[in-house]
């Protein structure tokens, strides 16, 4: 798996005093074969960070991106 070089997506995101609902498009290459990992990392207005994935392949999560030398 390698990082996808690609627009950003555009997000939306729509708040209650109870729940925050967020919507990312994301526009896929033509060549891509459909599977994809989804992350996410959300940062609070008190600083906490939390982490999100749709799978974690790995035993434990895994956030950073994958780097290639050249």
């Amino acid at each position: 798996m390698a990082p996808l070089e690609q627009p950003a997506p555009i997000i939306v995101t729509r708040q209650t005093p109870e729940t925050v609902v967020l919507t990312a498009d994301v526009v896929l290459p033509p060549d891509a074969d459909g599977r994809i990992g989804l992350t996410a990392v959300i940062e609070t207005l008190d600083g906490a960070t939390s982490y999100w994935a749709l799978a974690h392949p790995a035993e434990k999560p895994d956030f950073t991106i994958p780097t290639h030398s050249s």
